[in-house]
């Protein structure tokens, strides 16, 4: 996934439906320890500003479940300190139901 913001620059990641973290274009954990061992990461508790502020971003826009077949595309999101373009959407894979998060930088698009 960092090979596809490479070139633009921003970021990409992608959640379950529910929110675990499950992909990201930065270096950010996808895991945390637990006392059952490595569970995977809700993109609330991410480490990386941008990927909490987008989940936080996210389910005012969409509430708890997105939506099947909704898409968000927004110029005018405040991520952290920065002002970002927004588009997300849906993906609806068979038997793993994806949301897909793509914030870039004002100005950068």
């Amino acid at each position: 996934m960092k090979e596809l913001v490479e070139l633009h620059g921003g970021h990409i990641y992608l959640t379950s439906q529910e929110g675990w973290l499950l992909a990201t274009s930065s270096g950010t954990p996808l895991l945390r320890n637990s006392s059952t061992g490595p569970t995977l990461m809700m993109a609330n508790d991410s480490q990386d500003e941008i990927i909490q502020s987008g989940s936080k971003w996210l389910q005012k826009a969409y509430g708890d479940k997105p939506p099947v077949s909704h898409e968000i595309n927004s110029a005018t999101a405040t991520l952290g300190h920065e002002r970002y373009y927004i588009d997300s959407f849906f993906l609806n894979l068979t038997r793993l139901p994806m949301v897909s998060f793509i914030p870039l930088e004002w100005g950068v698009y």
